[in-house]
């Protein structure tokens, strides 16, 4: 299972839970567990048939050693097993592999995201993405999600609770349907476990385990989990210590934060389930119509997988409404396309003024073009790009309450937050932020491109912070081309900057950025300026 400990965006991130002993994993559960362990893998197995048959494609969202993953690509499942931790799935590749405890025969695609189409795979060949389950999935489309067997308890803050759910209604289609399990009341598990070692021989006697396992108590429904336990195996002996924090999550928690996301509650599916001391519910994700009844009262800075995928279709309606809807259409693809970024090549350009040589230079690196100039003036930002090749299909303002999200310096490290106060000073704070959006088409030897183009009203580093966090990534080309910090730093050299410091925080190892007059990661040069 994903037993990873969630934290923010610019905090290290500790080893993943069960680290230590994630090749001995099965063997000490079963050993501890005897039967049950069996009997409940196949109860939950029973209820996933239920829910939905093979073919049906299948995330399964703290994958584990794949408890579950396993079986149901043996049974003709398309499954997607998501794992944070690099040895558990390393014990799930082998396993599969080996065709070990009822393992997989077909080989198993392993891979970082899931780049395999579902298309192409053997029905009981699987994709293991070894990523966090609050990370986005490359792939879509999927029937039914799973999170199950704690996986939500070990996500400790709310955001990253918001963070799963935003990822989960990405990845499931309309109508689709997630099944999670969580533990609503620790009390019985910390009086099963604390001061009351659990042991276990197989039956020749040649294996057994005995773990130590203490639940400290709780801080605001935060615990500590403390494992001193040990495996005997052919006469040798692993010890192993484990350690890290899990929350108790109450139902209203667990459903006010999945509806929100896009979700509806179908069913609690508990009494289905017993002796686990979990509990067990189903969501189905919101159809198009059903989502569309929400849009008009939710804004994007509230929820921004809510807000919108209308589809607006009208016949025979005034010229003014139909210009109207066309705008408000045109506002919810622009949303669609910041809320989605991870999804898009991204060029970030941080004062940015008028320089629009980098829509003619560098349309084949990006598709997305984000300007950023807080003392930029909107009504000059006109679509007038003047360049040969460039053309400009329509632009627009957002609204202001769909750009103040941008502008919000509260996400930042407080370190960071003190250092743009120094920076902007007073004016900034004076004015308003804001944005515009157009969509553009670039044509180079007969070959058209469109193009999304967005120029923001406000401080360059809050945007950048408040855009590519969230999606945990950075844009492919990082344009960097004014002045100094307070501090002295060339803004040419970034990494030693502001937004330098931002960027090792919140930065997609695999991204690709580079300073206007710099290097990129393989050393080539970016000079568009001429």
């Amino acid at each position: 299972m994903q037993k990873e400990h969630i934290m923010n965006h610019h905090e290290n991130k500790p080893t993943n839970a069960h680290d230590s002993w994630a090749d001995y994993y099965d063997c000490v559960y079963k050993l501890t567990h005897g039967e049950k362990y069996q009997r409940f893998t196949d109860l939950t197995l029973g209820v996933i048939r239920q829910l939905a048959k093979p073919p049906a494609r299948v995330a399964d969202f703290g994958a584990g050693t794949g408890r579950l993953a396993i079986p149901l690509a043996q049974m003709g499942y398309c499954v997607t097993a998501v794992e944070a931790s690099a040895k558990m799935c390393r014990v799930l590749e082998a396993k599969a592999a080996a065709g070990v405890e009822g393992a997989i025969a077909a080989p198993c695609v392993v891979c970082q995201r899931s780049s395999v189409p579902a298309e192409q795979r053997h029905p009981a060949e699987m994709v293991v993405c070894n990523q966090s389950i609050c990370k986005p999935l490359s792939d879509s489309g999927f029937d039914l999600g799973l999170c199950v067997f704690t996986v939500l308890n070990y996500l400790v803050e709310e955001e990253d609770i918001r963070r799963f759910a935003t990822v989960a209604a990405s990845a499931i289609r309309p109508d689709g349907n997630l099944l999670v399990s969580f533990v609503a009341d620790m009390a019985p598990m910390i009086a099963h476990f604390n001061g009351k070692p659990k042991s276990g021989k197989s039956p020749n006697g040649g294996c057994s385990a005995v773990r130590n396992i203490r639940i400290n108590p709780p801080q605001e429904t935060r615990y500590e989990y403390d494992e001193k336990s040990a495996l005997t195996k052919d006469g040798k002996t692993f010890s192993y210590s484990d350690n890290f924090r899990l929350r108790e999550w109450s139902r209203e928690q667990i459903v006010a934060t999945i509806e929100a996301a896009g979700f509806r509650k179908e069913n609690e599916l508990t009494d289905k389930l017993p002796g686990s001391g979990e509990v067990y519910l189903l969501f189905s994700r919101n159809s198009s119509a059903q989502n569309r009844s929400a849009v008009p009262v939710v804004k994007m800075g509230e929820c921004p997988r809510r807000f919108l995928r209308e589809d607006f279709r009208f016949i025979d309606a005034p010229k003014q409404l139909r210009e109207r809807v066309t705008k408000t259409q045109r506002q919810r693809d622009a949303q669609l396309v910041l809320e989605n970024l991870h999804q898009h090549q991204v060029f970030y350009y941080p004062g940015a003024s008028h320089d629009w040589k980098p829509l003619r230079r560098l349309t084949h690196l990006c598709d997305t073009f984000i300007f950023c100039d807080w003392h930029g003036d909107a009504e000059s930002v006109t679509g007038d790009f003047g360049l040969a090749g460039v053309a400009t299909d329509f632009i627009f303002p957002l609204r202001m309450e769909d750009a103040a999200y941008l502008a919000d310096p509260s996400p930042l490290p407080c370190s960071v937050q003190q250092g743009v106060a120094a920076l902007v000073g007073g004016p900034a704070e004076s004015r308003l932020p804001w944005a515009k959006y157009a969509q553009l088409t670039r044509t180079v030897g007969g070959v058209t491109r469109k193009l999304h183009f967005f120029y923001l009203g406000m401080e360059g580093i809050t945007a950048y912070f408040n855009l590519f966090a969230p999606h945990e990534m950075a844009p492919r080309v990082l344009c960097m081309n004014f002045g100094m910090d307070p501090n002295g730093n060339q803004f040419g050299d970034w990494a030693g900057g502001l937004l330098g410091k931002i960027i090792r925080g919140v930065e997609d190892q695999r991204a690709r950025t580079a300073p206007a007059m710099g290097r990129d990661q393989a050393g080539h040069g970016l000079d568009f300026r001429g």
